[in-house]
């Protein structure tokens, strides 16, 4: 039997700036994690990639393989970005996109140790999830664009008020 790690992403991007921020909540065996960061000098692919590994990033549990899934949940309108993504590390994407750098492509594999990773159902708009995260990368990204790149978590007391919304 699978089990499955639910993996809730949100971005947010200037182009104008070229800086961006994310947010992320993750339910593993571990409990509740979420956090948020920002970039400077970043593209909207880039962010993307950020958040993803940032998910993955502390991942305790070593599942046999295949033993357990990540299932990205995330907005209407980042579905297409994220999917051209998956699609790019499952070495399937369009050529007519640009490549994904094969050390980014190592990155996510080796943050998905033997997981696997598939886009779940698309977030609700009035989704008290998406709210929060999207205030969330909100602020990461004006963060980043005073003061250049951060990451750090969501605190507890905050994430307190959303948990009753993000159910596994």
């Amino acid at each position: 039997m699978t089990s499955v790690v639910p993996l809730w992403l949100s971005t947010s991007y200037k182009p104008a700036f070229r800086c961006g921020g994310w947010a992320f909540i993750r339910i593993d065996p571990g409990g509740l994690f979420a956090t948020a960061g920002g970039l400077r000098r970043a593209t909207q692919e880039g962010m993307r990639l950020s958040a993803l590994l940032a998910g993955l990033a502390d991942l305790k549990q070593r599942p046999a393989a295949g033993a357990e899934t990540i299932v990205l949940r995330i907005a209407p309108g980042e579905r297409k970005g994220f999917g051209a993504l998956l699609a790019q590390l499952a070495g399937k994407g369009d050529p007519a996109d640009p490549p994904l750098d094969p050390a980014a492509r190592e990155a996510v594999l080796k943050g998905l140790n033997r997981r696997g990773l598939r886009l779940g159902p698309p977030l609700e708009a009035d989704d008290p999830a998406l709210a929060f995260l999207m205030a969330w990368a909100d602020l990461a990204r004006e963060k980043a664009t005073a003061g250049g790149a951060f990451s750090a978590s969501i605190p507890k007391s905050n994430l307190s008020k959303i948990s009753r919304f993000v159910v596994a």
